[in-house]
């Protein structure tokens, strides 16, 4: 099995440990996703913004002017889905530079 190492930057909400399973591996919608973050073998979830969405695979960067860093406009509709399906977050919303090997 070929292994890749991403980095993912989103605007979103880190869930805590085990809070996903509640969705039943549901999808998000109205402009909001969940993403895996860490490993394919020690999964955990960020709900964020569908878009924007960055990503870089190892040895191919990628350049993302400043600007482009706004709060997204279904950046509160975030919170308001985690509250929805009962997900623990730990609190704070924002920009997340995250990985995923998997």
């Amino acid at each position: 099995m070929v292994r890749r190492t991403d980095a993912h930057l989103v605007y979103g909400i880190k869930l805590k440990e085990g809070s996903f399973s509640s969705l039943g591996g549901g999808k998000a919608h109205n402009g909001i996703t969940i993403m895996i973050h860490c490993s394919s073998e020690f999964p955990e979830y960020i709900v964020c913004a569908a878009e924007p969405r960055y990503t870089a695979s190892r040895g191919a960067p990628v350049r993302i002017h400043p600007l482009n860093l706004e709060t997204p406009p279904a950046g509160f509709r975030i919170l308001d889905y985690c509250k929805e399906h009962g997900l623990e977050t730990d609190g704070i919303i924002g920009w997340l530079l995250f990985s995923y090997w998997g």
